[in-house]
């Protein structure tokens, strides 16, 4: 999978850069100096190289740039798209509740596009091999991939079932990539 580099500005960099306004490019855009996080301190082209026409030519400077290293990179992307996919989901669950409220014929048009929206997610979480898992209606057992926020208010004997998802658990192809959050009740007869 590519994932795409992240940049830093440096402040430092980017002033020296934009303190010699005579030689920038005659449409006096400024180019961003973008430098490494893990470099200890980057060489910036010098400013004041450039010949002072201000027509803009091939050899004028470059921005100076470099990427973070591939493993904060990626995990900074992970990280979002699991946000991403959390925040899907709850939208999902949401438009559900406001769609089902609607007249028959618009109900059925605005669910239409729900489950075509969550086809399409699916499609490209599977292309990444993450898969989102909801244990609503399960019966609860310790060492479930979730965090029960009321838990503490049942005795070890009860039989308890996921009531709420309020998060879901996120698979990906090496296992566990977020914790669910859930409620809990018991089960009714019980």
């Amino acid at each position: 999978m590519y994932i795409p580099p992240s940049f830093d500005l440096k402040p430092e960099l980017v002033a020296e850069h934009t303190s010699n306004n005579s030689s920038m490019c005659s449409n006096n855009e400024e180019q961003p100096v973008l430098a490494c996080t893990n470099e200890p301190e980057p060489k910036p082209v010098a400013a004041n190289s450039l010949d002072d026409s201000s027509t803009c030519s091939k050899n004028e400077e470059k921005p100076v740039l470099a990427c973070k290293s591939d493993e904060v990179s990626s995990n900074l992307v992970l990280e979002s798209l699991i946000g991403m996919v959390i925040e899907s989901w709850r939208f999902v669950k949401s438009y559900h509740s406001m769609a089902i409220k609607l007249p028959t014929n618009d109900q059925t048009k605005h669910l239409n596009k729900l489950r075509y929206f969550q086809r399409q997610l699916n499609i490209q979480l599977a292309k990444s091999n993450i898969s989102i898992v909801s244990c609503e209606g399960q019966v609860y057992q310790e060492g479930m991939a979730v965090s029960a926020i009321n838990l503490d208010e049942f005795s070890h004997e009860d039989t308890l079932i996921v009531d709420q998802v309020i998060e879901p658990i996120i698979m990906g192809s090496n296992g566990l990539l977020h914790t669910g959050i859930v409620t809990l009740k018991k089960q009714e007869g019980k």
